[in-house]
């Protein structure tokens, strides 16, 4: 009985996380891309300060 319902529940969640994430990339995709793209640049730069560090 329990597999049942654990069958019949796990596509639903699996539905509603996707149209939250749906609505979350509609609403904020933009600034998300902005906040990875601004997070990448961060993150090479920080590598590029500690490589020379570890190996000079």
């Amino acid at each position: 009985m329990v597999k049942m319902e654990l069958i019949f529940i796990l596509p639903n969640m699996n539905s509603i996380f996707s149209i939250i994430s749906y609505t979350v990339k509609a609403k904020y995709g933009q600034a998300i891309r902005l906040l990875m793209k601004f997070g990448e640049t961060q993150m090479r730069g920080i590598i590029g300060q500690i490589v020379p560090i570890l190996f000079s």
